[in-house]
């Protein structure tokens, strides 16, 4: 009998040497989309437009933009005037046609903001980026006789995830 209870005894104890447990514990968190565009202007009342002499890279605003987009972003910019500085009485009374220039130069990045709502820039860098930098104008000589006058136009930039 003693042979008997230390056999069952013995097989006791490996099966639960043998037995065993296991879990497992997920750990996930989310990382929030960060998309900030900050446009301030470093002129803000008015550009002296020389009828006689060309505008290059005139630094009219700064930038700071901030993502971490997975496939990078697209920047858009809408002009209320289609690119033109428009005459305070109206385009009949008078427009300059400008260019905007963002420097640094980031991604594939297009001068003329007359288009459709397409890309101003498109850069397809993933990942969390900070970029700052100058908004410059441009405006072409000669203009050709020009009306007396305020001349403007606002500009609307978007930045959204490719």
């Amino acid at each position: 009998m003693r042979k008997i209870g230390c056999l069952l005894f013995t097989m006791l104890l490996s099966n639960f040497a043998m037995a065993a447990s296991n879990a497992s514990l997920v750990l996930a968190g989310f990382v929030d989309e960060i998309c900030i565009l900050e446009i301030d202007p470093v002129i803000n009342a008015s550009i002296d437009i020389d009828v006689a002499s060309a505008i290059s890279a005139l630094t009219v605003g700064t930038f700071n933009l901030e993502h971490n987009f997975v496939g990078g972003y697209t920047l858009t910019v809408a002009s209320a005037n289609a690119g033109e500085l428009v005459h305070e009485n109206g385009s009949a009374s008078g427009s300059v046609a400008y260019t905007i220039d963002w420097t640094p130069a980031v991604g594939t990045a297009e001068t003329d903001i007359v288009n459709g709502g397409q890309p101003f820039i498109s850069d397809p860098t993933g990942g969390f980026q900070n970029i700052t930098g100058d908004i410059d104008l441009n405006i072409a000589a000669p203009i050709v006789n020009p009306t007396a006058g305020l001349y403007s136009d606002e500009l609307t930039f978007t930045l959204a995830a490719l």
